[in-house]
């Protein structure tokens, strides 16, 4: 005579027999269920088939299971739907090439009855039109999915995209899953590239960074014909980048700068009164150097304001002009008086400015020219900035003499300082600092001299990744300036 336990063991170990016997059963007939190559396998039928053949005294257990196995069979199905329906493509396309300007109706049934609807109107459409058009999204999907998930791509069977892919397209995908040298320029070039649409705020899916993709596949695919040599990181960095500004260009805020802005020879209230700033000194700056910012503009000609009777402090503010979700800082210095910007006295921008024609350019190109304008005209107008913050309030003598006075002392060391201007890198839309060397880069670098804290402000006002390139000093002896690559499409670059 069994024990009891032994005879609950026994119950038990007969139950989950039967309920085995069952699930295999399922499964077979889930298994052999036919595959229609008109749609793929409907997950909802697969469930049903499943329920009609679970015994009505199931278990909730026993369900749960057979219902886990209804799905994992619908996506095997799946699976083995789309392998045959790739297979069912490129034999299409085989028999085409092989019977050119045969009409399609006289397909092999057997290659046309195992075509999907889609795929059909995929062939008539190549038999109306004379060739195959990749289709954009299909392509931009790939695309991405090679850069941003190679693992995933690397498994793909890029089969199943053979009636939506041209031939040119479909074989450099082929080979990027086999690792060629175009693949490691492409991905190289897309993250650059991306990085700056989406630093000027471009949807990735628009028709723009499309655009814009495109133009760098074929920039980088004819570049090896025309310059004789394949690209270089420098090549592509400079390729995407130049691309990317084109773009960011196109949707800049249309900015209307002061009436009074240019040909400002200065205003009347700039003479005399405290220390004036240091001129350069001309045993230490070329004559190119001395000539290179407009003279109304040159911080090294600009004289401080008179002193005016009041109670009221002097100030410095930092305010911004948006670009899309990113800005270009610069600092504001404010009289007493609180006659709104009447009381701008003087801003100090970082600008790149063209080193071959010599303007001054919204958004430079790399290696452009760094330099820092002294302006007693507004800059933008009232629509065009927003303020930050005030970053030093006090007296004449310590905003102005002192702060401002050594602020633009460092304007002076970063115009003779020759800085090449590095408008954006990828790494900072990731979490980091990046190259950049740019106009936020200045403004900072003249907070760090005035000795006011720009960082914490712009911080405690919700603005701390605003501003790329903010986070350095360009005159502290131990910073590693950027340097613009010295070969750009085989041709030396010209400073």
């Amino acid at each position: 005579m069994l024990l009891p336990e032994r005879q609950v063991t026994l119950a038990r170990k007969l139950v989950e027999a039967r309920e085995d016997r069952h699930v295999a059963r399922i499964a077979g007939t889930l298994a052999a269920i036919p595959l229609d190559p008109a749609a793929p396998p409907n997950p909802e039928a697969y469930r049903a088939r499943a329920e009609e053949l679970t015994p009505d005294d199931a278990p909730p257990e026993l369900r749960a299971r057979i219902a886990l196995l209804a799905d994992t069979a619908q996506r095997h199905a799946t699976k083995y739907w789309q392998h045959d329906r790739n297979q069912a493509g490129l034999a299409a396309i085989d028999w085409i090439v092989s019977n050119p300007g045969t009409p399609m109706v006289t397909m092999d049934r057997k290659i046309a009855g195992e075509l999907s609807p889609e795929q059909r109107l995929r062939l008539q459409e190549i038999e109306t039109t004379g060739h195959l058009n990749t289709d954009p999204d299909v392509y931009d999907k790939l695309d991405r999915m090679a850069v941003y998930d190679p693992k995933t791509f690397a498994t793909s069977d890029l089969s199943q995209y053979r009636l939506v892919l041209d031939g040119k397209d479909y074989v450099r995908f082929t080979g990027f899953q086999n690792g060629d040298a175009a693949f490691a320029r492409d991905d190289r070039g897309r993250t650059v590239l991306d990085a700056g649409l989406i630093t000027a705020g471009f949807d990735p899916d628009d028709t723009e960074a499309r655009k814009a993709r495109g133009e760098l596949d074929k920039t980088l695919g004819s570049f090896e014909s025309i310059e004789g040599r394949p690209p270089v990181m420098a090549d592509i960095d400079r390729i995407a980048s130049d691309i990317a500004m084109q773009k960011v260009n196109t949707r800049l805020p249309n900015v209307k700068v002061s009436d009074e802005l240019d040909g400002a020879a200065g205003n009347d209230e700039l003479v005399g009164g405290a220390e004036k700033v240091a001129q350069a000194d001309p045993t230490v700056i070329s004559p190119e150097e001395k000539h290179r910012i407009e003279p109304a503009h040159d911080p090294a000609r600009a004289q401080l304001p008179k002193d005016v009777k009041s109670d009221k402090p002097w100030r410095i503010e930092v305010r911004y002009h948006p670009i899309l979700h990113r800005g270009h800082a610069f600092l504001v210095l404010v009289g007493p008086n609180e006659k709104g910007r009447d009381e701008d006295k003087a801003e100090m921008h970082g600008l790149s400015r063209s080193r071959n024609g010599g303007k001054i350019v919204s958004m430079g190109m790399d290696g452009a020219d760094l330099i820092v304008q002294h302006r007693t005209r507004p800059f933008f107008e009232d629509d065009d900035f927003k303020t930050i913050g005030t970053v030093a309030s006090g007296s004449y003598e310590d905003i102005v003499a002192g702060k401002w006075n050594a602020g633009q002392k460092a304007a002076i060391a970063i115009n003779n300082g020759n800085f090449d201007y590095k408008a954006h890198d990828p790494a900072f839309e990731f979490g980091g600092g990046g190259q950049i060397q740019n106009s936020n880069s200045v403004a900072f670098t003249l907070g760090r001299a005035m000795g006011v804290d720009l960082e914490g402000v712009s911080r405690d006002t919700g603005n701390g990744r605003r501003f790329s390139g903010s986070d350095r000093n360009l005159l502290d002896p131990s910073y590693e300036r950027y340097v613009v690559p010295s070969m750009f499409g085989g041709v030396p670059y010209a400073p």
